[in-house]
């Protein structure tokens, strides 16, 4: 037997954070194509004084109690361990109704992570498939900040779970997850208020050690302006950077391509590659610093400061409707 659950393994959020397991879901749906375009505007960045700054940028997301029709049951590993429960045949049972399983493993037993066969380390994977022929599992999860699918022997599996339980002690749920077939609409109210609040830096966490919205350019100058006390640059960084500006556009687009002037739409795609193209620049040139090919430090801050000057036009477009 066998079951594999869609999986969207080349959506734009697909950078280094648990966040974008449920987008890979949702995104293979057309039924929650309003929804995701309404959705992951806002950011947030910790601010450079903060104990455990390490410059990542973190999407808003959405209280999955909004997402309609989205199913969700979890169970804790302790409770696996009291009713002694095969965490493989459970996986197999909840895939084969439709729901995906999101859970932490010892990436020492799994395939095309850095950890493979080398060292012990706890992070989360998305199990969206099993071939009991092959005796495979299909995981999806993060490699060098970017997301990598890969086939993982189910004994292996069921070993990176055990590990975890006796080294780690973790009691991290394990969760399941089954997209529903309701059709959700289009909110013009909802979009503008995520876009106002992304622009308006609005706190969405009671948090004094972080930067939102739009403020988080703050973040970005703090963080290149002490790169000779940090020393190599997080990559992780600007390509969540560049992941942020394609969502941001992506929704930008979708308003006005389907409720808004075509022309604003038309206008739109000149900033948009200019906007484009600057961030992808700040990526190369990032990594470029990495490798020893220095760069004086202002033309990293002319770098942030054009994005967010496009940036800006863009908003001036979509706000004066």
């Amino acid at each position: 037997m066998s079951k594999e659950n869609p999986l969207n393994n080349n959506c734009t959020m697909n950078c280094f954070n648990f966040e974008s397991f449920l987008y890979n879901i949702l995104s293979t749906r057309s039924n929650y194509k309003n929804f995701l375009n309404m959705n992951y505007i806002g950011i947030c960045m910790k601010k450079y004084n903060s104990s455990v700054f390490g410059g990542h940028i973190n999407t808003k997301l959405p209280d999955e109690k909004i997402i309609y029709g989205l199913q969700k049951c979890s169970f804790n590993r302790e409770y696996v361990a009291l009713h002694k429960i095969d965490i493989v045949e459970e996986i197999m049972f909840m895939l084969e109704q439709g729901y995906y399983t999101y859970l932490y493993l010892d990436e020492y037993f799994i395939p095309h992570r850095d950890a493979f066969r080398t060292f012990h380390f706890t992070h989360d994977n998305l199990i969206n498939g099993y071939n009991q022929l092959l005796k495979k599992f299909s995981i999806f999860g993060y490699s060098k900040s970017r997301q990598v699918p890969t086939l993982a022997a189910i004994e292996d599996v069921r070993s990176g779970f055990k590990q975890l339980c006796q080294e780690h002690n973790l009691t991290s749920d394990i969760v399941f997850y089954r997209p529903g077939s309701i059709e959700i609409p289009y909110s013009i109210d909802y979009f503008f208020k995520e876009l106002l609040e992304y622009k308006n830096g609005y706190h969405w966490l009671d948090r004094k050690d972080c930067y939102y919205g739009i403020d988080c350019y703050k973040g970005l100058h703090e963080y290149y302006n002490h790169l000779e006390m940090i020393g190599e640059i997080d990559i992780r960084l600007p390509y969540k950077l560049l992941e942020h500006k394609k969502l941001l556009i992506e929704r930008v687009e979708y308003f006005l391509y389907h409720y808004s002037d075509k022309k604003k739409y038309q206008l739109l795609q000149k900033y948009k590659r200019k906007l484009m193209h600057l961030c992808n620049v700040l990526l190369i040139e990032s990594n470029r610093y990495n490798l020893g090919k220095m760069r004086l430090l202002y033309e990293f801050e002319y770098l942030i400061d054009e994005i967010l000057v496009n940036e800006n036009k863009i908003f001036d477009i979509v706000l004066e409707i």
